[in-house]
């Protein structure tokens, strides 16, 4: 029994016994005794509320009470569990009208503040709901801080077409990205917000020369059977061929949106392919010419490699030409 109980126990029978005596004087029958003994009890119930009092104060307020917890003081249940059972709904109900936060958790280390997890779950199960009532002001669920903001674990391998689910849920599947509900259903109607296989969002740029076969000189034209993989990283001067904006495709950068020219073109029919860097594997062109000293252009999207470069093929019989990369924007 913890010290506060023992001391509330103690006082109680104080008290009885005060009653009692006092009961006795109602009644006339108490001796001059009885009135002493009285005064003593009395005195020694007020001893012990001081010593309890002190005692409370001697530990800082604070409560280790096994199976009891003190509103408005500090309470420390040291390795223990403080567990609350109910049928009720809610279980624990929390009002703070002071516009301050009705709960909170707070945890160091590796720890976990909150922690929901349901045993038995059914198709309506929530491990935390979050509401505001009407759709003007504030955020059910708002994060800040930590390496990311929100963190969703892998799940499964393939959809449950015996589920039914709801518009607007998102979740991480495994192998397949981070996809969406965009229609109810079962099991409902799925788009990949971003996965290792999708390009994600275009971010478009200014345009950017990143590539000049003619900078900064002299000229080395591609011809027909040779390939060339360039940087497409960093925005150039198109004069003096300084960097001019580093990094203009950013780390992590997927795929560029582009410009090619070709300049002074030479042979009847000519061509070149632009693919991923160190791919040089043709698959269709990217822009053609037929003739001699032409200036053509081609706008299209290509995919990075991991250094963000590309790779240009050249082809045609005795085809040659200089070439220009201009990006207009990025995908992440």
């Amino acid at each position: 029994m913890g010290q506060v109980a023992v001391l509330q126990e103690q006082i109680e029978r104080l008290q009885a016994r005060v009653d009692e005596l006092h009961g006795a004087a109602d009644r006339g029958t108490t001796r001059a005794g009885g009135r002493s003994s009285r005064r003593a009890l009395l005195r020694l119930a007020g001893a012990a509320v001081v010593g309890g009092a002190a005692a409370l104060a001697a530990d800082g307020g604070a409560s280790a009470l096994t199976g009891t917890m003190q509103y408005g003081t500090s309470n420390n249940a040291v390795a223990s569990v403080t567990s609350l059972t109910a049928t009720a709904d809610p279980t624990l109900l929390v009002t703070n009208s002071a516009m301050k936060p009705a709960v909170l958790a707070l945890t160091t280390g590796a720890g976990t503040a909150v922690y929901a997890n349901i045993s038995s779950p059914s198709v309506d199960s929530h491990g935390v709901w979050a509401r505001i009532d009407g759709q003007s002001y504030g955020y059910p669920l708002y994060c800040t801080g930590g390496q990311s903001h929100i963190r969703l674990g892998a799940y499964g391998n393939a959809f449950d077409n015996t589920l039914v689910r709801y518009t607007g849920e998102i979740a991480n599947y495994t192998n397949q990205g981070l996809i969406a509900c965009v229609v109810g259903g079962t099991p409902g109607t799925w788009r990949v917000l971003a996965s290792a296989n999708s390009a994600g969002s275009l971010c478009p740029i200014p345009p950017a020369r990143v590539y000049d076969s003619r900078k900064p000189g002299p000229p080395v034209p591609i011809t027909s059977g040779q390939y060339r993989t360039v940087t497409a990283k960093d925005g150039r001067d198109v004069n003096t061929w300084a960097v001019t904006d580093a990094d203009v495709v950013p780390v992590g950068a997927t795929a560029i949106a582009y410009n090619i020219t070709v300049v002074n073109t030479v042979g009847a029919s000519g061509w070149l392919a632009v693919n991923d860097g160190g791919n040089t594997a043709v698959g269709a062109s990217t822009i053609n010419w037929f003739g001699n000293g032409q200036v053509m252009a081609n706008g299209s999207v290509v995919k990075l490699n991991g250094s963000r470069q590309i790779t240009v093929i050249c082809g045609g019989a005795g085809a040659g030409c200089n070439f220009i990369i201009d990006v207009v924007g990025y995908y992440l």
